[in-house]
């Protein structure tokens, strides 16, 4: 008899735990979980409330027990669109891709202090989300996380972060006020990328890269902090700001096409002191490859310096550069250097036209009539080069009567304009190619007679 009730004892703990180990899903207070091991995952929903709290645990009537709730799965809520406010319990510590995705009521969002990875595309289009709190545990915010919640105007993301994924917060137009933990080392591509109400940014100096289209048109971005750490900068990273100034650290070996390009507000730049691959020699307000002489960015106020020897595609794209000013020492101007930037003049001082794309000051009609000026023994060869005979004005630099050579008469002529004075100044009497007319130009333009042939 006792043998039996032995045996029957023993069967039945063998069944209690295969029941225990096996996995099964169960819906509880609007909540679909699955029952696996020893832990309870949240895989879906029925008709949940508009206010619904993760639980730290969930409690299982017919065993007798409770579960932690440890992960939320992909598309577990997607597009519930009951849902208002979400807590998320302490013991999750992971929220799966799409999990929230497109909850367009959802307006508060708390995330609990265990959870360490927010997956991709986990809450994007909650365009009505205007409260985030992402706790200290969080390492990873996935790619296109937080895309296109417009309704959300500041976001802090914590120390505890150490990569911000690619468009995460893209598409975020509300969002005014971002603070970037101090732990975050790279900055995914997009992840700011259409962040239109963004007025400023400081870039801590745990950061070490910074993605492609990281900030690009963030039309309200005036002012960006880079920390001392960024080595890379990719290509259209703050493309289509409006920075008014820019510091590029002596950390930074690697700056991608158009990174700073159609920012129409950008009045100066600085590369620091030390940098072993950028310069910005003689306060020129731009940015030149040191190695190569090669400029690559520059700005309204940028002064060309006569040591460069290329200017570099998107150069000055979008550009409020008016009045162009190319020293002798450029051989070639790149792809699209001066698009956009509505040319007032040219002067190039190079007497053999530098080898430029055929589009190169394309720009509508504006640039069309805009007065090309160069050596008085060059303008011929202007007027056949590719590209350069686009300008259907080009005056020799001095020529003040028009007639092609210089005498004379030119150093009289640009005398009385210099004592006529006013502010409609032609750009043929920038002689020396300095951006200003004085009594220089007059000096220049003597020396030109003295030592020609």
């Amino acid at each position: 008899m006792k043998q039996k009730v032995l045996l029957t004892l023993v069967v039945l703990m063998a069944a209690l735990t295969a029941l225990a180990q096996q996995e099964y899903d169960i819906g509880i207070g609007g909540i679909i979980y699955r029952i696996n091991g020893e832990v309870a995952i949240v895989t879906g929903n029925y008709a949940p409330s508009e206010d619904l709290t993760i639980p730290e645990a969930v409690y299982i009537d017919f065993e007798e027990r409770s579960y932690p709730v440890t992960s939320i799965e992909s598309n577990a809520f997607y597009r519930c669109k009951a849902l208002k406010s979400l807590a998320i319990g302490h013991e999750v510590t992971s929220i799966g891709d799409y999990a929230f995705s497109e909850c367009t009521n959802l307006t508060s969002l708390t995330i609990g202090n265990s959870v360490t990875s927010i997956g991709e595309y986990a809450f994007n289009f909650c365009s009505a989300l205007t409260s985030l709190t992402i706790s200290n545990s969080v390492t990873v915010i996935g790619s296109r996380a937080f895309c296109a919640c417009s309704g959300l105007t500041s976001v802090r993301i914590p120390d505890s972060v150490t990569s911000i994924g690619s468009g995460a917060f893209s598409g975020c137009t509300g969002l005014a006020d971002v603070t970037i933990g101090n732990s975050v080392t790279s900055i995914g591509d997009a992840a700011f990328n259409g962040c239109s109400a963004l007025t400023s940014v400081v870039i801590p100096n745990s950061v070490t890269s910074i993605g492609e289209l990281a900030f690009c048109r963030s039309t309200s971005l005036t002012n960006v902090t880079i920390g001392n750490s960024v080595a890379s900068i990719a290509r259209g990273a703050f493309d289509g700001c409006n920075l008014k100034s820019l510091t590029i650290p002596k950390s930074v070996t690697s700056i991608g096409s158009r990174a700073f390009t159609s920012n129409a507000l950008l009045m100066t730049i600085t590369v620091e002191n030390g940098n072993p691959v950028y310069d910005s020699r003689d306060n020129c307000n731009a940015i030149i490859e040191t190695l190569s002489n090669k400029l690559i960015a520059g700005c309204s106020n940028t002064v060309i310096p006569n040591t460069v020897t290329t200017i570099g595609d998107y150069a000055f794209i979008n550009q409020l550069y008016s009045n162009v000013r190319i020293p002798s020492s450029v051989t070639s101007i790149g792809e699209d250097a001066f698009g956009g930037c509505w040319v007032r003049s040219v002067i190039c001082l190079a007497e053999t036209p530098p080898v430029i794309d055929s589009h190169l000051f394309i720009n509508g009609s504006t640039n069309v009539g805009s007065p090309l000026c160069v050596p008085m023994a060059s303008v011929s060869a202007y007027r056949e080069a590719v590209g350069w005979n686009f300008f259907k004005n080009v005056y020799g630099l001095g020529d003040m009567n028009g007639d092609e050579r210089l005498n004379i008469s030119d150093v009289t002529g640009l005398i009385n304009q210099l004592l006529q004075g006013g502010e409609d100044i032609p750009a043929y009497c920038d002689v020396n190619g300095d951006g200003k007319f004085n009594v220089s130009d007059v000096t220049a333009l003597i020396e030109i007679l003295l030592y020609s042939d």
